[in-house]
């Protein structure tokens, strides 16, 4: 198991990360000086077929892609900490005939980054 994929955002606070074995995190830490002990890994629920991220720093998003042409939308709870599922986005039969695979790459456009 090892990252395939990670992003920084410091407006988030952190790392989206996608693992080779197809679960998702966010990494972040307690202190702005990088300390091993202070790393805290936060899993994506219920997503263990992860293929890419992308972090929305305007909004405080973090999405991955997934291998069934779907892309799950999370934000970091105040709260609790937790990442909290906001929404899926997929592409639908009527716009993409056929099955698309899944999701190698993905980018926010300028007026939502």
């Amino acid at each position: 198991m090892y990252p395939i994929d990670m992003h920084y955002s410091p407006l988030v606070g952190g790392f989206s990360l996608v693992l080779s074995d197809g679960r998702a995190a966010f990494l972040t830490a307690s202190t702005k000086v990088y300390d091993p002990n202070s790393v805290q890994g936060i899993w994506a629920p219920n997503l263990d077929d992860a293929t890419c991220s992308t972090v929305n720093h305007k909004y405080r998003l973090i999405s991955f892609g997934r291998r069934n042409a779907e892309t799950s939308v999370y934000s970091v709870d105040d709260q609790t900490g937790g990442l909290q599922l906001l929404f899926h986005l997929k592409l639908s039969s009527k716009d993409f005939p056929g099955s698309p695979g899944f999701v190698k790459c993905m980018t926010w456009t300028p007026g939502m980054s």
